[in-house]
C-alpha cells in the first residue's frame, strides 16, 4: 500500500489501528475470553513499510494464546488471510474465508464457501438488536477491550515489553 494511502497515516490510525484491529477482534471472538496481555514486535520498516510487518501474541484469561502475524512483505500470489486454530486435538484452517479444513481423529473435512467475512450478517444482527432492543451482537465492553488492546500492540512494539490489559479484561465482565 502506498505510503500516502490513509491506512499508512498515523493521524488516521495507521495500519495497526485501521486494519490489524480486525484480527485482534476475530481472535477475541474465536477464543471467547478476555485478552489479558499483548507482546508485539515489528520488522524494521526501512522506509518501505509502516508497521506493516508485525508479530503479536495475545494471552487470554482462559490461558489460550493467539499468535497473529500481519505481513505485507510476502508475494501477492498467495491468499492474504489464513487462520489456524488448534484446540483439544483438533485443527481448523480457514483459507481466505473461502475454504475451511476441519481435522480431527486423523481425518480432514473440507468445506468450500463463497467469499464472506461476515460483514452483512454483523450489520443485520446489529440493526435487528437496535430495532428490537435486544443485546448487541458484540458487547460495548468487548469493543472497548479490543480497542484498548490494539493501542497496547503499538505500545508493546515501541517499548519492547509485554503490555498487560487488566482494565480492558476487567471491562469484559460488564455487559
Amino acid at each position: 500500500i502506498a505510503r500516502g494511502h490513509w491506512i499508512q497515516k498515523e493521524d488516521e490510525g495507521g495500519r495497526i489501528l485501521g486494519e490489524f484491529c480486525h484480527f485482534v477482534d476475530w481472535a477475541r471472538a474465536v477464543v471467547g475470553s478476555p485478552i489479558e496481555s499483548i507482546t508485539a514486535s515489528a520488522l524494521p520498516d526501512a522506509g518501505r513499510y509502516n508497521r506493516d510487518n508485525i508479530s503479536v501474541t495475545l494471552s487470554f484469561r482462559d490461558d489460550s494464546i493467539a499468535n497473529l502475524l500481519y505481513l505485507a512483505n510476502g508475494d501477492r500470489s498467495v491468499n492474504k488471510e489464513y487462520f489456524e486454530v488448534f484446540c483439544e486435538g483438533k485443527i481448523a484452517r480457514l483459507d481466505d474465508f473461502r475454504e475451511l479444513h476441519l481435522s480431527a481423529r486423523g481425518k480432514t473435512e473440507r468445506v468450500k464457501s463463497k467469499f464472506d467475512k461476515g460483514h452483512n450478517e454483523e450489520m443485520r444482527l446489529t440493526a435487528e438488536a437496535m430495532r428490537t432492543s435486544a443485546r448487541s451482537p458484540i458487547s460495548f465492553a468487548e469493543l472497548v477491550e479490543v480497542t484498548e488492546c490494539c493501542f497496547a500492540v503499538e505500545e508493546s512494539i515501541q517499548t519492547k515489553r509485554t503490555i498487560f490489559c487488566a482494565r480492558a479484561a476487567s471491562l469484559a465482565n460488564v455487559t
